[in-house]
């Protein structure tokens, strides 16, 4: 039983933010499996991703940008200064997009569509981001 808890607990733990539930189904297909990768739980908007946040503690979110309630920069903005690596996904390659994604805290920005690989990349990055911003 140890074993398995310490194996669970060496796991970078993420969370899912995007409003559309076959995306979240799509990025956890995704890291399903990956063994250094957790998928903690997914919310469907920024306010959520942001109770979410406190509750489980993830390492890193994926947050999309365009959701209702509260979008994916305000929530970025709000969840950056006491936790993990956010990498923004969003469908739009305009710069002001990446730049407000980065001025607003994200470690990280991915564009509509990407593979598995550029995900796994991008979520290692975010936490050696946020790593990095720790010590």
């Amino acid at each position: 039983m140890m074993d398995n808890l310490s194996a669970i607990s060496s796991k970078t733990r993420v969370l899912i933010v995007d409003d559309k539930a076959e995306m979240r189904h799509v990025f956890e297909n995704m890291l399903y499996f990956e063994d250094d990768l957790l998928v903690v739980g997914a919310a469907e908007n920024g306010q959520e991703a942001i109770e979410k946040t406190q509750e489980l503690v993830p390492d890193v979110i994926l947050m999309d940008v365009e959701m209702p309630v509260l979008d994916g920069i305000q929530a970025t903005q709000q969840i950056r200064k006491n936790y993990p690596g956010i990498v923004i996904i969003n469908v739009s390659s305009e710069m002001r997009h990446k730049s407000l994604a980065i001025m607003a805290g994200a470690a990280d920005y991915l564009l509509k569509p990407f593979s598995t690989d550029e995900v796994i990349e991008a979520i290692h990055r975010a936490l050696e981001t946020h790593s990095q911003k720790v010590s």
